[in-house]
């Protein structure tokens, strides 16, 4: 409230659902103008108690009347805006874009090298936040059974859990799942397939929804 009032905008955007909240209050009070709220991926599509969804529900459609427009960065989260009441004529879908002149790619054995993925076997990227609805447990749990190499780019919350269980899960070879937080553009080249060599990459969701995702 107190930035607002001191450079008194004409347009305030906001990002996050607690960002939503508060600011488009805040937003509100101070007769700004213009108020866009960006939801990515609305948290009430997210694994929780009722009651919970509930409350979080309450606080999207609270947000929604109070800004002008709500962006949504898919039509998955678009269609969950409108049928969680949003109005559909406040709420669009902007897919994300990538400025591919600030992108920085490391030729594909330096890429390879930096991530631990020399191996001769199959190499499987993965780009994710370590949240709980990227189904990362589920992925590192596959490859138990997978001849492969996995490589995890990301960070968040549940990385302790997530290294944990590839000890328990991979042991005697840690080696065949691996994680980093070093920024994915660089090391992208890892995943370049030539001639009989083989290397994928996989986008694990617990939810249907198409967000920030890297196509090569």
């Amino acid at each position: 409230k107190k930035l607002i009032s001191d450079i008194k905008p004409n347009i305030v955007h906001l990002n996050s659902s607690k960002t939503g909240v508060l600011g488009s209050m805040a937003a509100r009070r101070l007769n700004v103008p213009r108020i866009i709220y960006t939801a990515h991926g609305f948290v009430f599509n997210e694994p929780m108690s009722a009651l919970k969804r509930w409350v979080y529900t309450r606080a999207e459609l609270g947000t929604a009347k109070r800004v002008d427009t709500v962006i949504a960065v898919s039509e998955f989260d678009r269609t969950a805006g409108i049928k969680g009441g949003i109005a559909e004529n406040k709420i669009i879908a902007i897919h994300n874009g990538i400025d591919s002149a600030s992108l920085h790619f490391l030729p594909k054995e330096d890429a390879r090298a930096k991530l631990n993925a020399t191996t001769s076997k199959p190499i499987i990227g993965c780009i994710a936040n370590f949240y709980a609805t990227k189904g990362l447990d589920v992925l590192i749990g596959a490859m138990a059974d997978i001849d492969a190499q996995l490589v995890i780019i990301g960070d968040g919350e549940l990385r302790p859990q997530l290294e944990n269980q590839i000890k328990k899960l991979i042991s005697p070879k840690p080696e065949k799942v691996t994680t980093t937080a070093k920024s994915a553009d660089e090391v992208m080249t890892t995943f370049l397939s030539k001639g009989r060599e083989t290397a994928k990459e996989i986008a694990p969701k617990m939810t249907e929804k198409f967000g920030y995702k890297n196509l090569l």
